[in-house]
């Protein structure tokens, strides 16, 4: 997280839309495409889509004996109380990251005043450089100590109630995918269009682009982060 904002570019505030061109896998130019951001219509279809196929995936996972519980799932017998501890840390580690970013206070560098001195704006400089390794060393030292915490809970769990705990994160983890996957591929489909006036869409449905050639939706979903500006940027 940089907060220099000496590195601001305005510019994409006004980049919404854009044209682009598509390559195969040997480079070659195969055709180009118009993309616009979403607007709000466009952002709850997508959402709306996304949490459908999240709910259906969540069902099929709690059913043991479904194809995506025996693929994505680990086998109760096969699995031993340490693997579980892991598997279990390992989807909580996203959420005290989460957790720790919002909770961690880092004070900004005061800005120094229109006449400071060529010394104190040196100064205040380095301390802007400085600032993300130091929130990101407070943040690891709050991660650590939560999952050391964690760990020893789960040590002294049995291995019946270790599984639903796993089984439990690990849905949780899948769906959350999920949900951002499809939610940023419905908007890439709502959002392309084969035409420089946005009217005619380049994909017939939704379906066309799931089925597309992995190169192709690699670079429509690269083309859409291009035209975003993320959260932090924004900020500054």
């Amino acid at each position: 997280m940089s907060i220099d904002k000496n590195d601001v570019k305005i510019q994409k505030l006004f980049d919404w839309r854009n044209k682009f061109t598509i390559t195969n896998e040997d480079g070659m130019d195969v055709g180009e495409v118009y993309l616009r951001l979403a607007g709000d219509a466009d952002i709850n279809r997508a959402r709306t889509y996304a949490l459908r196929e999240s709910a259906l995936m969540r069902k099929k996972l709690h059913d043991p004996n479904s194809d995506e519980a025996l693929a994505f799932l680990a086998d109760y017998d096969l699995a031993d109380n340490e693997q579980l501890i892991i598997g279990v840390l390992n989807y909580e580690v996203r959420n005290a990251t989460k957790k720790a970013i919002t909770e961690v206070r880092i004070p900004y560098p005061k800005e120094p005043k229109s006449d400071a001195t060529t010394e104190q704006q040196e100064k205040y400089q380095e301390e802007i450089d400085a600032y993300p390794d130091k929130r990101n060393e407070k943040i690891t030292e709050i991660i650590t100590i939560y999952m050391e915490s964690q760990k020893k809970i789960l040590s002294e769990l049995s291995k019946e109630v270790l599984y639903k705990e796993y089984k439990q994160e690990a849905i949780n983890y899948i769906c959350e995918m999920l949900v951002s996957q499809k939610f940023r591929e419905y908007l890439v489909f709502l959002c392309t269009y084969a035409d420089e006036d946005y009217t005619i869409r380049f994909f017939d449905d939704f379906e066309e682009l799931d089925n597309a050639r992995p190169i192709v939706k690699e670079q429509l979903l690269s083309f859409y982060n291009t035209l975003e500006i993320g959260g932090e940027e924004l900020k500054k």
